[in-house]
């Protein structure tokens, strides 16, 4: 009688398991129904991966490997052709201003300068801003963020002709670090574009003239307490309904528009589908490249309309030492970057090719050679083609990530600035985040629910 008890009391037990198991995977498939329909509001096709939309691109089989670089179409230049080359996230503060004053202002940049000397343009974007009175106006201002105008040597010496100033760090000095940022590089004769002291200054554009052609670019960073709004000063703000008209006025202005965006999610190695969809929106309105910086790693290339989009080409001249770290495989591929040679012709960009930079441990950049060349090539390769992956992958990639970053941030910003940071960082919170954790727990959903089908 004992032996038989315990027998139904097992069956028992395995049908309220059985019956548990269903009910919680019940419970994520209505998950999944409301995250899709009230938090996500994507479209399904971006749930299956973005390849699989009726788009005309080109992605890693469009490319080829030529001399440790990425390759696509043609990059000779002849007759009209423009050579412009561009350049991630520059940093001439803390570690790498010292290294200017000590060493000179070409050094750090090492043989790079031979590629930058070889373009009749140069870009980079400005991941600093010139101080000198160094007066932190956002609570958990870095040193880091702010270069002494003494350090601007270092942007002449290398031939900069292009700069963005859109960056998640416009605000950190105030007016006073936008102003002097914005005189030291007219005193330089460098053009730049992307943040002001209002709304309508951080969003002029700026024309450069190159045997009697016209270049434009407009420079833009994601939304935040940074963004210039009316009268608040900051960087230009990337909003669909402010970017795509301004690339087609500037388009009847100029023969090229190059638009860098200042955007994605710090240390994840894809970009997000919906920067994905504004990315081809631009290239509609008539951009010719499009050039991503800020998550501090290098991400996938694609090639849409004939219009290159760099999802992100990663610091150029950054010392990751100088900020956070999460980890050292993190740590190792922010070290690395895209030095990249866009041919522009009547017709458009012609060809480009991207090649493969590190940030060494002494300070100076370097060009990848040989087998390491290879090695980063073969990885930019590879994740332009994981992009196509689809939303819910990236959101928990991304998410990830964000998470493990941001919890080491609060902890620093908590130690020096008290309970006072909480009400920042609650302040900051967007839309998007919202949108990323959804899709974070939806990712986790559907691998539950695949995991558990299957058995049932």
């Amino acid at each position: 009688m004992t032996a038989d008890k315990g027998v139904r009391w097992s069956l028992q037990l395995d049908w309220f398991r059985l019956g548990f198991r269903k009910a919680v995977v019940f419970c994520c498939y209505a998950m999944r129904k409301f995250l899709l329909k009230h938090v996500v509001g994507i479209p399904r096709p971006w749930l299956a991966g973005m390849g699989k939309m009726e788009r005309k691109q080109e992605g890693p089989s469009a490319f080829r490997v030529e001399d440790g670089r990425i390759v696509w179409g043609d990059i000779a230049r002849s007759g009209e052709g423009i050579r412009l080359a561009a350049v991630g996230d520059l940093q001439l503060s803390a570690r790498i201003g010292r290294a200017v004053m000590q060493h000179g202002a070409a050094w750090p940049f090492g043989d790079t300068l031979a590629i930058l000397a070889g373009a009749d343009i140069r870009f980079g974007q400005l991941e600093f801003f010139f101080t000198r009175e160094r007066r932190g106006a956002m609570p958990g201002s870095e040193d880091f963020t702010a270069a002494l105008p003494e350090a601007a040597d270092a942007l002449s010496a290398a031939g900069f002709d292009l700069l963005s100033i859109a960056s998640n760090h416009s605000a950190d000095w105030g007016a006073e670090g936008i102003e002097t940022t914005r005189e030291v590089l007219r005193e330089k004769e460098i053009a730049f574009a992307g943040a002001g002291l209002n709304e309508t200054e951080a969003n002029q554009p700026v024309i450069l003239e190159r045997r009697g052609r016209r270049i434009g670019l407009l420079a833009y960073c994601k939304t935040g307490a940074f963004s210039a709004r009316g009268d608040r000063l900051g960087s230009a703000e990337i909003r669909p309904d402010n970017v795509i008209p301004a690339v087609a006025r500037l388009k009847e202005q100029a023969d090229w528009v190059i638009v860098s965006l200042h955007w994605g999610v710090e240390y994840c190695p894809y970009p997000l589908p919906e920067d994905r969809q504004l990315a081809r929106e631009i290239v509609e309105a008539g951009a010719a490249a499009v050039i991503g910086h800020h998550p501090h790693v290098v991400q996938g290339i694609e090639v849409y309309r004939g219009a290159p989009i760099f999802y992100s080409i990663g610091s150029f001249l950054y010392n990751p030492l100088d900020e956070r770290v999460v980890d050292e495989k993190t740590l190792e591929l922010r070290r690395h970057s895209l030095l990249v040679e866009m041919t522009l012709q009547p017709c458009g960009v012609a060809g480009f090719g991207a090649t493969p930079t590190r940030f060494g441990e002494d300070g100076r950049l370097t060009v990848l050679q040989g087998e390491a060349a290879a090695r980063a090539c073969a990885h930019v390769e590879k994740l332009s083609r994981e992009m196509e992956q689809g939303w819910l992958a990236v959101s928990e990639t991304a998410v990830g990530n964000l998470i493990s970053m941001e919890m080491r941030t609060v902890g620093v910003l908590w130690r020096r600035h008290g309970i006072g940071v909480l009400w920042r960082l609650a302040r900051d919170l967007k839309w998007r985040h919202v949108r990323l954790l959804g899709g974070f727990l939806l990712a986790k959903a559907a691998r539950f629910v695949r995991r558990s089908g299957p058995s049932d």
